[in-house]
């Protein structure tokens, strides 16, 4: 397996897949292709015939503007794990070949089965990151949110904050010492790949089903504004012409074969 996944990290860096600024439901999604005929195999693959990646355009416009170097910061991590995850989605249709292989239950996270970006998290950062926008500003969709990493998927899950110390360490490639718990759970794995996000020592543990109470997920909020903007700009007269349902959410103009499934 070793040499594969050195085969598609090669194809990864020397033919990236095209990607779009455009809004999706997540900070990152993936739309995968079908990319392998009858007799192609591996050594055949090339990215931009595998799928498209979607970046939100509202977080790299924030994160562009912003004059704060933390928030700046959250930012990058924010797109970095998330770029990361969305990758987990790529190598599975390369192994695949398909835009919709059934991922094995056990390649993901309790919450989210079947999840190979989740499943990724989990290994390398020790858990799964979402961003609660601030509660002293719950509304405020321009902010690049608080980062929790969660235990696993679930809604009772336990996380804590993200320390900021940490994520500054992390974008400027400055790295700590693996937990010793760590070691223990990954004893055969190279530990040189783990990342393993640090929780800010001051930051009591919760749920998501709690935060929820008092505030929501940074990429529910984006796309709860994106769709009033949406309503706001509507024509109120009928629309004629245009894309069919079924080709509307496809961008890529021309691809190896149709469209098969969104991950995020």
């Amino acid at each position: 397996m070793d040499e594969y996944i050195d085969l598609f990290l090669q194809r990864m860096r020397s033919g990236f897949p095209e990607v779009y600024v455009m809004h999706s439901k997540g900070e990152a999604v993936t739309v995968r292709y079908n990319w392998a005929g009858r007799n192609d195999r591996l050594e055949d693959y090339q990215p931009v015939d595998a799928g498209q990646l979607r970046l939100s355009p509202r977080i790299l416009q924030n994160m562009t503007a912003t004059r704060n170097n933390d928030t700046y910061n959250v930012y990058m991590f924010q797109m970095t794990i998330s770029v990361a995850h969305e990758l987990g989605h790529f190598l599975t249709g390369f192994l695949s070949g398909t835009g919709r292989p059934v991922t094995p239950d056990e390649v993901g996270v309790p919450g989210a089965a079947g999840e190979a970006g989740y499943f990724w998290e989990s290994l390398a950062l020790g858990g799964i990151v979402d961003f609660f926008a601030d509660q002293s500003d719950p509304n405020n969709v321009e902010q690049p949110g608080v980062p929790y990493i969660f235990d696993d998927a679930q809604d009772d899950a336990r996380g804590r904050k993200v320390s900021m110390t940490w994520i500054n360490d992390f974008v400027s490639g400055r790295r700590g010492k693996i937990p010793r718990i760590r070691r223990r759970r990954y004893a055969n794995f190279d530990l040189s790949l783990l990342i393993y996000a640090m929780p800010a020592r001051e930051s009591a543990s919760t749920t998501r089903q709690d935060l929820r109470l008092v505030t929501r997920e940074m990429s529910w909020l984006r796309d709860q504004e994106f769709r009033r903007t949406q309503r706001a700009n509507r024509p109120s007269g009928p629309v004629t012409g245009g894309a069919s349902a079924s080709s509307a959410s496809r961008d890529r103009s021309a691809g190896p074969s149709q469209v098969s499934r969104y991950y995020y």
